[in-house]
């Protein structure tokens, strides 16, 4: 994870704001050349107000969980973003048509009108709801693939462990802490990187991008979970290298996110094969890469543009 992803940009529902806070609520003269009365429009036009207000945010939480979804099938991500077309052009068209004066009831401007809007609007959580759905399966699916190669590896390891084996010694936080700090300097550069204990706006780790030497892990979330703390860190460092990849070579963060785009499909799938690289056992991106895309990861660690 980069912080780069807590800001999603929403071009589609930037422009509907853009229109929609142009447009002056005050009737004009209607199409057919009669004078919109108030009674006629004040019920539509505190429903357009009410209903219209809803879209952008709606919208903006579809984006969102587009954007934290990037494992959910592709037919469900296609019919989000139609869910979204429908929604900002229902919106576009009421709000034009009334802004010009079409008088409600109209063939231009009628319930109809306001139906197909509602509806569009409706659709918008549901889409959401698919969204998350679809990666936490993704998700699960991913971590069961894990724990059955994880315990067919352990098998022959396991029955040659002595039956009197003690048992995993509990962990404090500070205990925690100082094995995860120990862990991160044994990764390549981690003796230059720091670790700040706090919140990255809720995700497990963090990194500012470009330029930090600082991983922010979860303080909450990752506490006493040391193996999962190092899959963390073995994603993370690779941002870290990525940062020093930019200042080494003067690359700006919108040539090198090209770059990981056109070899791994973001900087966070990158940072993914990195984790790979160093021997992590769970991952979030992406976890099937090919040979020269881990080759490529090698080189993220070398400080070198994958």
């Amino acid at each position: 994870m980069n912080h780069t992803g807590f800001a999603p940009t929403f071009v589609k529902g930037i422009a509907l704001a853009a229109i929609l806070s142009l447009i002056t609520i005050t009737p004009c003269t209607a199409a057919t050349g009669n004078a919109v009365s108030p009674s006629a429009t004040d019920n539509w036009e505190s429903a357009i107000v009410a209903t219209t207000a809803k879209v952008t945010p709606a919208v903006k939480d579809v984006r969102l969980a587009l954007n934290e979804t990037p494992n959910a099938p592709e037919q469900v991500r296609k019919a989000a973003l139609t869910s979204i077309d429908v929604a900002e052009a229902s919106a576009l068209r009421v709000w034009m048509l009334y802004s010009l004066g079409v008088e409600p009831g109209s063939p231009y401007l009628n319930t109809q009108d306001s139906f197909v809007l509602q509806a569009a609007l409706d659709a918008l959580p549901m889409h959401v709801t698919a969204l998350v759905k679809a990666q936490t399966s993704y998700n699960a699916k991913l971590t069961q693939a894990k724990k059955k190669a994880a315990a067919k590896a352990t098998k022959p390891a396991a029955a040659k462990a002595s039956k009197k084996a003690p048992a995993a010694k509990f962990l404090t936080t500070a205990q925690y802490r100082k094995q995860a700090e120990a862990f991160l300097k044994t990764l390549p550069g981690g003796k230059k990187v720091t670790i700040e204990w706090g919140d990255p706006q809720g995700h497990l780790g963090g990194v500012w991008m470009p330029g930090s030497s600082t991983i922010i892990l979860n303080a909450k979330k990752l506490d006493r979970q040391l193996d999962r703390t190092k899959d963390v860190l073995r994603h993370e460092i690779g941002h870290i290298h990525q940062n020093w990849t930019m200042a080494k070579l003067n690359v700006s963060m919108k040539t090198y996110e090209a770059r990981s785009n056109a070899v791994f499909g973001g900087v966070e799938p990158a940072a993914d094969a990195v984790a790979i690289v160093l021997g992590a056992s769970s991952v979030y991106y992406k976890s099937d890469f090919t040979k020269a895309q881990l080759n490529a990861a090698r080189n993220i660690l070398k400080d070198k543009m994958p």
